[in-house]
């Protein structure tokens, strides 16, 4: 983490500094049902927090990038909320 890399099959995978932010904020908080307001407040800035499409749009990319098959997540998935969608 400190290094700011990723590697995946023991090649680095190029990741923008919010691309590493997103997955560093997540794994901090594993186990940890979160809000979109909150993840996006945290990774982007306090006033963030309705821009649900960036979450979308970052996610799809760094499952592009990490997933062997980013039909088929492995890594990166949305676990399902009791009593919730």
């Amino acid at each position: 983490m400190a290094a700011r890399r990723v590697t995946v099959d023991a090649k680095e995978v190029r990741f923008t500094p919010k691309e590493f932010d997103l997955p560093r904020f997540l794994i901090s908080n594993d186990g940890v049902a979160l809000p979109h307001d909150r993840i996006l407040q945290a990774v982007w800035e306090p006033d963030y927090g309705s821009e649900v499409q960036y979450l979308r749009v970052f996610i799809k990319q760094l499952r592009k990038k990490l997933e062997p098959d980013p039909g088929r997540r492995r890594y990166i998935f949305r676990m399902p909320v009791e009593g919730g969608l």
